[in-house]
């Protein structure tokens, strides 16, 4: 389960890491980003940097990055 975790704080860096170099690269272009956009981004960074941090079981983040992915469309 260990492994696994790991995998999907990976997953979830990179999915965090592209979001930001995205919106970074389009606003620096003049191009517009969808609030939505910007906001999974930034808390997609917060999330891996708190299951980094605090050492939480890993396997959360299974339900915590959809949620968020979900909670930003709303906005």
């Amino acid at each position: 389960m260990i492994i696994i975790g790991w995998i999907l704080w990976v997953l979830l860096a990179f999915i965090a890491f592209s979001l930001s170099l995205g919106c970074w690269t389009y606003i620096k272009q003049g191009r517009r980003v969808q609030r939505a956009t910007v906001m999974q981004a930034i808390l997609f960074v917060l999330l891996a940097i708190i299951f980094i941090v605090f050492d939480w079981n890993k396997i959360h983040i299974v339900w915590a990055a959809p949620l968020i992915f979900f909670l930003t469309q709303a906005l």
